[in-house]
């Protein structure tokens, strides 16, 4: 009897093993661990994912606000010089006799000097905004001297695309006996123009002669002089940013070049006396051929 128990006992330990539970409890204890890691590894590429969905859409509406934006500055901007340009214009003619002297004192213009094929004349861009704003020039001819001078009524506009010109046109068989002229802004472009004493002063913008013949001087700050087959009589040709062009040329009598950063070049068809040709300092770089 007492083996008996002795054997049911034994058996009973044997099946309950502290080392195995504990086994087990542990192999679950990791299953319930590995789950959880599980469970959060999907929760945060879930949060992940929202959040790069969230960013994604703050940024494209940021994009989107910030094109609005600077479309509605640009139609501001655009509008803003709407309102401070000048809309509207149109042409002035004098009819000129017995021409001799011109003297013109522009702001903003383009220049056109040439000769006329009919009678001499004189036309002008006439801007406005309105009746109060208002560029224009003030033109006096008396004796055959003739006098241009910008005006601007009321406050001065933007050009935009509209820039003043003025045309003088010059007797066909006529020289002039002097010019002077001065031109804030503009290019200038004479041709067939004959006088002794020219004067023309130029700070932005670009001066060309063709078929010409003067003496004087012309100085211009910032641009290009550009001779084409013209003569030049004792003439000082002066430019700070620019270079100075003489192409099939005539040298009459003593001149002086100079530039501060541009080049010098002349050339003719014929000999030039290299002594009536001075290049004054700081000219640095030149070319006679």
């Amino acid at each position: 009897m007492t083996d008996k128990k002795t054997n049911n006992e034994i058996n009973d330990e044997e099946l309950y093993d502290h080392e195995l539970e504990e086994i087990i409890n542990q192999q679950n204890r990791e299953n319930k661990r590995s789950g959880f890691r599980i469970i959060r590894s999907k929760r945060q590429k879930k949060i992940a994912l929202i959040t790069l969905i969230v960013i994604a859409l703050i940024g494209v509406l940021y994009y989107v606000n910030k094109s609005k934006l600077q479309k509605k500055d640009e139609v501001q901007s655009a509008a803003v010089i709407d309102e401070n340009s000048y809309n509207g214009s149109n042409i002035m003619r004098v009819d000129l006799n017995q021409l001799k002297k011109i003297n013109l004192d522009l702001r903003t213009a383009d220049l056109r000097i040439q000769r006329s094929n009919t009678n001499p004349y004189i036309e002008y861009t006439h801007l406005y905004k309105g009746e109060e704003d208002v560029y224009t020039l003030d033109v006096a001819y008396e004796n055959g001297e003739l006098s241009l001078k910008s005006k601007i009524t009321g406050k001065e506009l933007n050009m935009k695309n509209k820039v003043p010109i003025v045309r003088i046109f010059l007797p066909m068989d006529k020289s002039l006996d002097q010019i002077t002229a001065k031109v804030d802004a503009g290019d200038v472009k004479i041709t067939d123009l004959e006088v002794r004493n020219l004067d023309l002063k130029l700070r932005s913008g670009h001066i060309s002669f063709a078929n010409s013949f003067f003496g004087g001087s012309v100085s211009n700050e910032a641009g290009d002089i550009i001779l084409e087959k013209s003569e030049l009589l004792k003439t000082k040709l002066q430019t700070n940013a620019g270079d100075i062009i003489i192409n099939d040329g005539k040298l009459g009598s003593r001149s002086d070049f100079s530039t501060q950063s541009g080049d010098i070049i002349i050339s003719s068809s014929e000999s030039l006396d290299l002594s009536l040709i001075h290049i004054s300092e700081p000219t640095r770089r030149y070319a006679i051929s």
